[in-house]
């Protein structure tokens, strides 16, 4: 059976649970309001605006490992964004047009060991997956004597790029 539901017949009885109500979506609103006015950039606190923006124009220049190692340790700190998927685009490249160059590269991995993970991470899902099978079949068949293991890893981040 139904339950009685017994009231005052007083204006409480009904404004109560509006009030409540309200009240729940006004501390929604101000939890909204704190997460909007964060700052929206994906850009990590090490990564100023003027930082930001050198890097976004630096990122146009990327045709060499000694340029990319160069940008890795100015601006590490804004991998993010557009501007992450500008220096992947930039590492395909050199990995895929510039192959003969791998021993710059790994010179630098040598000396900076996070610079390898970093290069590594961007050999990506977001890349062409022409770029990505090019990269696979140099890691693969044309690996520069003394590179074994760094070819072996270049060939997983980009078969594992391709699943």
């Amino acid at each position: 059976m139904g339950r009685i539901k017994f009231t005052t017949g007083h204006i409480m009885d009904r404004v109560t649970p509006v009030r409540n109500s309200l009240s729940g979506i006004l501390s929604g609103c101000a939890i909204l309001c704190v997460v909007l006015a964060a700052p929206t950039s994906g850009w990590s606190a090490a990564c100023s605006q003027s930082q930001l923006k050198a890097a976004e124009s630096a990122v146009a220049d990327l045709g060499s490992w000694a340029k990319m190692y160069s940008f890795f340790s100015k601006f590490r700190g804004c991998d993010d964004g557009g501007t992450s998927e500008d220096v992947t685009e930039a590492i395909v490249r050199l990995m895929s047009d510039r192959w003969e160059d791998l021993q710059e590269f790994a010179n630098a991995a040598k000396k900076d060991s996070s610079f390898a993970k970093f290069v590594l991470s961007h050999v990506d899902s977001t890349a062409d997956t022409g770029d990505l099978k090019k990269i696979r079949a140099n890691a693969s068949q044309r690996c520069p004597a003394g590179l074994a293991p760094m070819c072996k890893q270049i060939g997983d981040a980009a078969r594992s790029a391709l699943k």
